[in-house]
Formats: C-alpha cells, sequence, structure tokens
C-alpha cells in the first residue's frame, strides 16, 4: 500500500500512474502492428481499429495496463519467431510468470499463451533460428523463478497466494462475476460471437500457410490466433458491455493485416470493401471517432471542474466530486470518528469499498469484497474474524445503484451475514445517503 498509493496517501499519484500504465500498454500495440502487417499504412489501420475495438476512445476508462504480460508477450515472441533472439524469448517468459503477479487473469493468460505459442513454434519448426534446448530451459527455468524471487522480497505468505489464486479463486469467480452468453442474436451479442469465429479462421490461415511453406507468415498467425483465443476468456467469463470490448485488443491489428490489408495488395477490391463495411459497423468505428473527438474538445473544460468541489480529506488530494457526494462523506466521517477511534474497523456492506481508503479505515475481514463472500469458504473465514474483531459499525447502503452486483443485492448473495448484521447491529442511522448500523 505505502508503494502504490505512498506516504501519506494521495489517489492523485495512483491515478496518473495508472494513466501512464494504460498509455504505454495500448502503445504496445504499434509495435505488435509493425511485426505482422505490410505497410506502414497497414499497421497504423490496424492499431486505430484495435483502439476502437477496446473503445479505448469511447470510454477511456477501462484498466488497460492489466493487459500488459499479453502484449508484451505476444510482442516479444513473434520478434523470437522472425529472428530467434534470446532476449525476445526471456522477455516473453518474464512477462508471462510475473504477469500472474500483475494480474492474476491476464497474467495466466500470458503464460499460458507464451507456453503454447513456443510449443507450436517449436514443433512445427517456425522458428527463423531455433534456439538450443540447453538454452530455452535456462530462458524459462530464470523466469519461473522472478515471481518467487518478488514473493520473497516483499515477505508475502507464497503457500496462501497459490492457494488463493489457484484453488479458491477458480472455484469461486465464475460463481461470482460470471454472466451468460446472450441467448438471442443481435448487434451485441455479433461482438461476442463473431471473434471467436474469426479467431477459427486465423487458425485455419496458418494452416494454409504452413502447408504452401510460408513458415514466417504461419509463425505470426499462430501467434497471434493463440493469444487472441486465450484473451476472450475475458468476455467468456463474463459477457457484459466492457468485458467483451476489453478481450479484443488484438483483433483489429488481427482482421487489417492477415485479411484486409492482403485483399487490398492483391487488387481484390470488391472483397475488400465488403470486408470493410460491416467491419466499420462492428468495431464501433464511427461512436469510437466521435466520443474520442468529444473528449479531446473538452479536455480543458474538464480541467475547470465546474460544479464541483474537492474531497473533504487529505485522503482525496487532486480529485474532485459532487458538492452533495462530498458533503455525505463528511458527515460520515464525522459520525464514525463519534463512535470510535480511528484504528477502529468498519465494514461496508454498501459496495462503495473507496470508503475504506477515503475514512482510512481498515475492514475487520480479509476479503472485503462482499460478493466474493457467497463462497462457503472465504465467508467461514471472514464470519470467524467478524466474531473475532467486529467492527464498530456497518455501512448497510449508499448509492443504490452500487448497492447490487449484477441486479442481485448483498442480502440474497450473503444472507448468514446479513442475519449476523441485524443480530448485533440493530440501530440503523441515516447519515447523508448512507444507512449505518450500529451496536
Amino acid at each position: 500500500e505505502a508503494l502504490v498509493l505512498a506516504d501519506p496517501p494521495s489517489p492523485l499519484r495512483p491515478r496518473r500512474q495508472q494513466r501512464v500504465l494504460d498509455a504505454a500498454t495500448i502503445a504496445l500495440l504499434v509495435p505488435i502492428a509493425a511485426e505482422v502487417a505490410a505497410t506502414t499504412v497497414g499497421a497504423c489501420v490496424g492499431v486505430f481499429a484495435s483502439l476502437c475495438a477496446i473503445a479505448a476512445l469511447w470510454l477511456p476508462v477501462f484498466p488497460y495496463y492489466r493487459m500488459a504480460p499479453v502484449l508484451i508477450a505476444v510482442l516479444a515472441l513473434l520478434r523470437y519467431a522472425r529472428n530467434g533472439s534470446a532476449r525476445a524469448l526471456f522477455a516473453a517468459a518474464a512477462s508471462a510468470t510475473l504477469g500472474v503477479l500483475w494480474s492474476f487473469d491476464t497474467g495466466v493468460y500470458a503464460l499460458a499463451g507464451t507456453i503454447g505459442a513456443f510449443a507450436i513454434l517449436r514443433f512445427f519448426r517456425l522458428e527463423a533460428k531455433p534456439l538450443p534446448w540447453s538454452r530455452i530451459a535456462a530462458i524459462f527455468a530464470v523466469a519461473l523463478a522472478l515471481p518467487f524471487v518478488v514473493l520473497l522480497a516483499v515477505r508475502a505468505d507464497i503457500t496462501r497466494f497459490f492457494v488463493d489464486s489457484f484453488v479458491l479463486l477458480p472455484r469461486a469467480i465464475d460463481a461470482t462475476w460470471a454472466l451468460a452468453a446472450p441467448a438471442k442474436i443481435d448487434a451485441e451479442s455479433l461482438r461476442y460471437y463473431l471473434p471467436p469465429a474469426f479467431y477459427g479462421f486465423l487458425g485455419a490461415l496458418a494452416f494454409l500457410a504452413l502447408r504452401r511453406g510460408d513458415r514466417a507468415l504461419a509463425a505470426r498467425l499462430a501467434i497471434v490466433t493463440l493469444f487472441s483465443l486465450l484473451f476472450f476468456r475475458t468476455a467468456v467469463g463474463r459477457v457484459g458491455w466492457s468485458h467483451t470490448r476489453f478481450a479484443l485488443p488484438l483483433l483489429g491489428i488481427a482482421v487489417v493485416a492477415f485479411v484486409l490489408e492482403p485483399l487490398i495488395l492483391r487488387r481484390r477490391w470488391i472483397a475488400a470493401a465488403l470486408l470493410a463495411v460491416p467491419l466499420f459497423f462492428h468495431l464501433e468505428i464511427a461512436p469510437n471517432s466521435a466520443a474520442g473527438a468529444k473528449l479531446l474538445a473538452g479536455w480543458r473544460a474538464r480541467q475547470r471542474h465546474d460544479g464541483m468541489v474537492r474531497y473533504p480529506f487529505a485522503t482525496g488530494r487532486g480529485l474532485y466530486t459532487s458538492e452533495q457526494n462530498a458533503t455525505d462523506l463528511a458527515s460520515l466521517k464525522t459520525f464514525l470518528d463519534s463512535l470510535g477511534p480511528q484504528d477502529a474497523t468498519i465494514l461496508d456492506f454498501s459496495n462503495e469499498r473507496a470508503l475504506y481508503y477515503l475514512l482510512q479505515r481498515k475492514p475487520p475481514l480479509r476479503t472485503m469484497e462482499i460478493s466474493m463472500l457467497s463462497v462457503p469458504e472465504l465467508l467461514s473465514e471472514a464470519m470467524a474474524q467478524l466474531n473475532a474483531h467486529p467492527p464498530i459499525a456497518v455501512v448497510l447502503s449508499g448509492y443504490a445503484e452500487i448497492g447490487t452486483f449484477d441486479g442481485v443485492p448483498n442480502r440474497v448473495r450473503v444472507p448468514e451475514l446479513a442475519r449476523w448484521i441485524d443480530a448485533n447491529y440493530p440501530v440503523r442511522t441515516q447519515v447523508g445517503r448512507f444507512m449505518v448500523a450500529t451496536r
């Protein structure tokens, strides 16, 4: 926490850090496109198409930095396949292993993609300059050791990390976060169903390239196809507007470099036009362009923060909010301070987890994401922690639109915890928008 939030903590610093990391991650699309496109124009169009596919110009608030392990691995493997660089292969392997610590899901995609892509390159002899097995073993051994070095350096509980990451979360995440695939076919559902079908088409192109002896093209196709399919697990696990788009960082580049650009270079104008027209709508080029232009035009106005005020706490330094929200938060802090010392814990049952940071109050349990407590093992752990160290108050509700996750309130998700709160915190007090339960 001290490393990320600084001391004293300020959201301004990590906010800037995330913007820089987001920009640096998205910038990786440029060298990736340069590796697979035949022309500079094709690379530029491919990057723009990928930006539109992930809605980067429309809603540039997604945590794009989480893509970094995958994009670094893709770029490094493309270069390794082209020139046999040991440094490139090590970059891919290190990105994959350290990526599990950076962002667990995308790190796993990077790890599986790196191992799978290297196996394909070696089995089908697609490497331009194959490295000897002894050097490959050394590269992967060092890369595998890196996350353990990091965990030891920060004195992490390695056993708990592996149990939580590879046992508890995989067993719990679908039941907690998953959204089913759409049943009806419309424009939005096509954005979910068409990409994996296209990746299958790319796989077929890779096979055809291999049969005709174009190993360089087959290698590029295999790498992009495999990572694209793995990253699409983000959407398969949770079929929502944001996840469906977040899962497509390589789609635009792949369509342009492997399909549209070859058609144009071969002067097959009709086929290129028949592809470009539906692609324009599928990638939402117009909404992205309009939204991007609007955001750029309104940049100066947003710096004035008209109608907004600063957060009422030191922890909100550099951020603005509505006057009503600032008043509600200040009232909540005053009320909680009257109940106990600053180091006393509170429990957020309202899904407004930022309260812990803004109010500088720690939660009384390890799993502060209430929806995750629908997992019996995590619930048992949480109830034991609550009984051993009960909080001074429970924030029951705040913003109504945040209080339910996927339309399911926490009282329905975790009824045992709700009953425990009702039994032990019977007093209800309305503090601004917040309903607070106390003893």
